[in-house]
């Protein structure tokens, strides 16, 4: 298994070495696959009625660095490619931030009232420079909850 690390001033130290070994160890004797491929080659897979799909991506409207690849048109991409993966009957769940400070994700806002949401507590504060909680993230997702 292969790792990688946020962009930015992180280090790769002992105890996130532990928290990957534990993760992969969690990970063992279950039926998951990680694929390193683009979100819209995922429509071409065959889909079971089981598979699930999550999906983190840059988050359009913050300012961090590995964010500014990100765009408009890319996030009208992803939601796209979401629609088509519901209509063939795969499931998925999305996190992606509505707001921050005083910018919101109008895309995200309108294209989420067709799915489930819910806003997910979390607290940046220790890596956040201003110290404010001033983002909301929400997850998205197309499935009724079992």
């Amino acid at each position: 298994m292969i790792f990688n690390q946020t962009f930015g001033d992180r280090t790769f130290n002992e105890s996130m070495k532990n928290k990957l070994i534990s993760f992969k160890e969690q990970l063992k004797g279950k039926n998951i696959i990680f694929l390193p491929c683009n979100f819209t080659d995922v429509c071409l897979w065959e889909v079971y009625p089981r598979d699930f799909m999550y999906l983190d991506p840059p988050y359009l409207i913050s300012e961090a660095g590995y964010n500014t690849l990100w765009s408009a048109k890319k996030e009208e991409l992803l939601y796209s490619t979401l629609d088509t993966l519901t209509e063939k009957g795969f499931r998925w769940g999305l996190s992606n931030v509505l707001k921050h400070k005083t910018e919101v994700n109008t895309q995200l806002e309108t294209w989420m009232k067709k799915y489930h949401s819910a806003v997910l507590e979390k607290e940046y504060l220790k890596v956040a420079k201003n110290k404010v909680k001033d983002t909301v993230e929400v997850y998205v997702y197309n499935y009724e909850k079992e």
